[in-house]
Formats: C-alpha cells, structure tokens, sequence
C-alpha cells in the first residue's frame, strides 16, 4: 500500500527491475550475456494512449534501464504505465495475453507456451472491468483492451492447442495454482507453484530437441 499511496504502484517495478537486477544489486541481470547470445528476444507491451502490441528487442534494452520489462509487466491501475523512449505503456497482457501467433509470424516452426493457470480453465474478466474503469478516462483504449483481456486469452490458448495438435506447440499449464495469484506474497505457495512449473517444464527439451524456438 505504501508502494501505491506513495509510488503510484503497489509493484514496485523499480525496485525489481532497478535496485536488485542493476550491477552491483542482491540478483543483477547478466546484460551481457543477454546481448551477446544469438537468440532472439522479445518482449510485448500495450501502448497506453492506443492499446496496440508493442513488441521490444534486445535492441532496446540498455545496462542498467530495463523500462522494457517494466513496461511489459505494468498491471493497469496497480501500477502506472511506464514510460520507453517517451510512450507510455502497460502490461503486454492487454493487446496479446497469449503470443502464440506472434511465434509463428515471427519465423518459429514450434512454440512452447507457458501458462500460470489450468489449460482446461476459461479466464474469467474477474477484475479487469474494476481496474479498466479506473484508467478510463486517461486511457480509453487501453481500457478497451483490458476489459476484453478475458477474450483474448481464451481464444489465444483455444488457438495454441490447434497448434498443439498439429505437434507445433507444446503448452506447459498447472494443474491447479497453488492458491497463487498475480499479487500472492505467501512464500511457501510461491514455492509449491515454482517446483509445480519446474517439474513440468522437463517436457520442453525432448519437444524442442534443441533446433526450434520458443515463447
């Protein structure tokens, strides 16, 4: 609350993609090795003002500045947008929650996706209309996006497991979460849930056999 009251965000997105992954922080990212290596990264947002996919590279991070990931995992109200290169942006869950078109348009002749909910489950709206009339008036297309988020989804996993069945994608769901949400602190079912994702994703290598990409 202090975060949100005080920062504008009850994330403290600074902090995780600031303090602690700069050099010299308790966990910092090995920008480095993230540059040098010949995959391909990507990372999407939603740009605030037109609630269209922002899709970022490598290009467009830089030592110490991760504002791409910060933008991409900007929750409408529960934090602010976040600015890169002067546009606003939020969460890349609004304009494309499950990219596995993006995949394939983008050259990938598998896909693995990975979901943090039960494959079998239909999102619901649950919040969204809540936080989408919160950002109304100052971002109305995003807010659009944000209340068909639900939609969105379902039809990205519904699209995934034609791919899954055609054996061009491999989709690694929970079973049941945990008790875990977006904005879980309990540390013990965050650790259920990481050993859950863990021990499913040691399907990934025998699908990928090391010559495909993955989301």
């Amino acid at each position: 609350l202090r975060n949100f009251l005080f920062k504008k965000s009850y994330l403290d997105l600074d902090y995780i993609y600031g303090k602690l992954s700069n050099t010299g922080g308790e966990n910092p990212l090995d920008y480095r090795a993230i540059t040098s290596s010949p995959i391909e990264f990507l990372a999407v947002a939603t740009d605030a003002k037109t609630g269209q996919a922002k899709y970022f590279d490598k290009s467009d991070l830089r030592q110490d500045d991760y504002s791409v990931l910060k933008a991409s995992s900007a929750i409408p109200f529960v934090c602010h947008p976040y600015e890169v290169n002067g546009v606003s942006y939020y969460d890349g869950a609004l304009s494309d929650p499950v990219p596995i078109q993006k995949a394939f348009a983008s050259g990938c002749d598998r896909a693995v996706l990975i979901l943090t909910k039960p494959r079998d489950i239909p999102r619901t709206p649950g919040k969204d209309n809540f936080f989408a009339d919160r950002i109304q008036r100052k971002y109305p297309l995003a807010a659009e996006r944000l209340r068909k988020r639900a939609e969105q989804y379902n039809s990205g996993v519904a699209k995934a497991i034609e791919y899954e069945a055609r054996g061009q994608a491999l989709i690694i769901a929970p079973d049941n979460t945990c008790g875990v949400d977006t904005l879980t602190k309990d540390q013990d079912a965050l650790k259920r849930f990481y050993e859950k994702g863990y021990q499913d994703a040691r399907a990934i290598r025998g699908f990928l056999n090391n010559d495909e990409c993955e989301v």
